[in-house]
């Protein structure tokens, strides 16, 4: 499991509600034996809406057998045809503005979902008047035409083209948390590079290889080792949530154990998203951004934990 609500989001905004009461995959390997409705259901969903024309890399220049380093350690790559160079960041920002561009600001990742509880506002009427007055794209094209070729988030879209616009709309949101918006929606795009989600798939596999090959060696290791792995899990993720509850503004870092019963909890959404709401007042989120400040975040919560840091997976 990646960041739970990044893909929710991402899907919901896809597929609308229909997408929330879905299985996941695993859920239904599960249940293929015992429920065929389940399975019935699931395979009629994703027939219906699966993409079968999604562009695969939207990326300004081809980087052929380098591009690992453009989207995994941020190395600075050449334009192959103006010979510019060019960093991961300068891709994120142009696949940003060109979508706010054609893209209505409901279908833009970030938008949708209560900035302080994390949840879902799909199509919530204040929260639509709200995107409206941010997002107008006669607005944006004023001042994204100002914007430098190779543009960054900070320098340029954040200081140049989101600050002038909260200014003048500030007074007129309806919703007090509209004007953490854009935050919202900068921190969704930031290390977007391709497709039309709001996370690089690629970054956030390579960043689960750590915690995968863990939970293989546990299971080479036999099934006493899996027995007390299981058990720990079972024994530290209350304890987990009752940090999470006690610390609600504090980032917490879970050691394997309770992570592992973390992602299997994530497995059933729903459930997820209605218990964490209840327990803490927001939606959990599991993000594990490798970005400089999530780094600092994730090091701060482990001292939070009591914990080293390579308790995080």
């Amino acid at each position: 499991m990646l960041s739970l609500l990044r893909f929710a989001k991402d899907m919901t905004r896809r597929y609308g509600r229909a997408f929330v009461g879905m299985s996941m995959p695993l859920m239904r390997l599960v249940v293929m034996g015992t429920n065929k409705d389940d399975l019935e259901t699931s395979r009629h969903f994703w027939a219906k809406h699966l993409l079968t024309d999604m562009p695969c890399d939207l990326s300004p220049a081809d980087v052929d057998e380098t591009k690992a380093a453009l989207r995994l350690h941020g190395q600075v790559h050449m334009c192959a045809m103006c010979a510019a160079e060019f960093t991961a960041e300068h891709v994120a920002v142009n696949c940003f503005v060109t979508l706010v561009k054609t893209t209505p600001a409901a279908r833009i990742a970030g938008t949708q979902a209560h900035p302080k509880m994390r949840e879902f506002m799909l199509n919530h009427p204040a929260n639509m008047a709200d995107l409206a007055t941010l997002f107008d794209k006669s607005v944006w094209a004023k001042y994204a035409a100002k914007l430098p070729t190779l543009a960054t988030w900070a320098d340029d879209v954040k200081s140049k083209v989101m600050a002038p616009i909260m200014k003048d709309a500030a007074d007129s949101l309806v919703l007090p948390g509209s004007r953490f918006q854009f935050a919202m929606v900068i921190h969704a795009h930031k290390g977007v590079i391709t497709g039309l989600w709001s996370m690089d798939m690629v970054r956030a596999v390579c960043r689960q290889r750590r915690f995968s090959a863990k939970m293989a060696n546990l299971v080479q290791s036999g099934s006493s080792a899996v027995y007390h792995f299981q058990t720990d899990a079972l024994v530290q993720y209350p304890k987990f949530l009752t940090m999470a509850i006690a610390h609600p503004s504090k980032p917490l870092v879970p050691t394997s154990a309770s992570d592992l019963a973390w992602h299997t909890h994530q497995l059933f959404p729903a459930a997820h998203r209605q218990q964490t709401l209840a327990l803490t007042g927001s939606v959990m989120n599991h993000d594990d951004s490798d970005d400089a400040r999530s780094e600092a975040r994730i090091a701060d919560g482990a001292k939070e934990n009591g914990r080293p840091l390579d308790a995080r997976v």
